[in-house]
């Protein structure tokens, strides 16, 4: 262990005065204060790469105990960096990070009074350094946020045909985000039940780009259409294929206009859809063969 020393008393100054008179003798006195890092230490130590090489412009960040940031400093031209003067504690942890490597792994250490330390940070390469990222935000024509979209990110290639990348839905506000996306053109569709589907074309043309888009999805006017289905049966609550079923919407009137008409499956079911709100009754009839 290496113990350093250090000033018992913080550098004072005194106040000035002349000496004039022939003979004169005057008095300058100081009051030193007491240094109030005396027990503090010294952490020294070098950030290289997997090679050995010294990383220049590294952050090293030092957090206590509970994760919460104490301090940070920066790596020199030669990799060297220092914490001078740091208060003792036994439980700090030490990490670093530099563009194109990857955040390395909390180190515990402890420092005691006036001791200095050494702790070398190994960075490993970040693979994914160049990639990129897609942000957008989804809103209704009244600028309010979507939430559960389902967002589709497709790679259009040379052909000009597209390949799927990945799948994300938005959050409350309305939010979502593509990773790890390499350079090229994409196309994003952006879907919602009761919404109008939308596409939108980006270009991610450099490293470590942001894209961002902002999607605006207008409703859908057929959206609020739905859909009547049911079983056909006779007397003997058996299944009747191939029945004729009306469909009626019941006017303000109690009057019946009929809409739409089709026929049961094999099941003697049937079914209707696009039908517009409103109230509704059906009847059915079959022919005899």
């Amino acid at each position: 262990m290496t113990i350093q020393t250090c000033d018992l008393y913080v550098l004072g100054q005194s106040v000035a005065k002349e000496l004039t008179g022939i003979g004169q003798e005057i008095r300058i006195d100081l009051d030193l204060q007491p240094n109030p890092r005396t027990n503090c230490g010294t952490i020294i130590g070098t950030i290289k790469d997997e090679n050995g090489n010294p990383i220049p412009g590294a952050v090293i960040k030092i957090f206590d105990a509970q994760g919460n940031p104490i301090a940070h400093t920066f790596s020199d031209a030669q990799g060297n960096y220092t914490f001078s003067p740091f208060p003792p504690g036994t439980q700090y942890y030490i990490s670093s990070i530099a563009p194109g490597f990857i955040f390395s792994p909390l180190q515990l250490f402890a420092l005691q009074p006036k001791q200095q330390i050494q702790i070398d940070i190994t960075l490993a390469s970040d693979p994914k350094a160049n990639l990129s990222i897609i942000a957008g935000d989804v809103f209704t024509t009244t600028n309010e946020p979507i939430q559960d979209a389902t967002v589709q990110l497709f790679k259009v290639n040379p052909d000009q045909t597209e390949t799927l990348i990945g799948t994300t839905f938005t959050n409350q506000t309305g939010q979502f985000l593509f990773m790890d996306v390499d350079q090229g053109t994409y196309r994003v569709r952006t879907s919602k039940f009761g919404y109008v589907s939308d596409t939108s074309t980006i270009l991610i043309d450099r490293n470590r780009m942001i894209g961002k888009l902002v999607i605006t999805l207008s409703v859908d006017p057929n959206a609020a259409k739905g859909t009547i289905s049911g079983y056909i049966k006779d007397d003997n609550n058996q299944p009747v294929a191939n029945a004729v079923v009306t469909l009626y919407r019941v006017e303000s009137d109690g009057k019946l206009t009929p809409i739409k008409f089709t026929r049961t499956n094999a099941q003697g079911m049937y079914l209707f859809t696009d039908v517009p709100n409103g109230n509704y009754k059906v009847k059915a009839n079959k022919l005899s063969v």
